[in-house]
């Protein structure tokens, strides 16, 4: 199974760009490109955000390597407004979601450098 860190290289190598020239269309850096590559930082919500505008993909392809259904695109303009208001919202809650899933991850990182830092220190 693939994950987070695998598609966006994927992305990257799919549009045949080095990590220097794909930070700078994402509006980051390369160094920040190689550790999301790699799996040792989550990409930021806006990276994701770049990711899909530059790139053309979706979030639900990003964070989950599938893609929305078509039956939800085909369907979804003849919905009611309400309707249609409900399942822009309940998106909007999933992607947040998401997001607060990947700034956990962060956090738990940062305290984890911050803990070997300490040991480090204490030597």
């Amino acid at each position: 199974m693939d994950t987070i860190h695998q598609r966006i290289l994927a992305v990257r190598k799919k549009a045949a760009l080095t990590q220097e020239e794909f930070a700078l269309r994402v509006n980051s850096s390369r160094s920040i490109i190689s550790q999301i590559e790699i799996g040792k930082i989550q990409p930021s919500y806006e990276i994701l955000i770049a990711l899909a505008k530059e790139f053309g993909t979706s979030y639900t392809y990003l964070l989950e390597g599938t893609e929305p259904a078509i039956a939800d695109q085909v369907n979804e303009p003849a919905l009611g407004y309400k309707q249609a208001k409900t399942k822009e919202l309940e998106r909007e809650l999933y992607f947040l979601r998401k997001e607060v899933q990947l700034l956990q991850n962060q956090v738990k990182h940062l305290e984890e450098l911050a803990e070997a830092y300490k040991k480090l220190a204490e030597k």
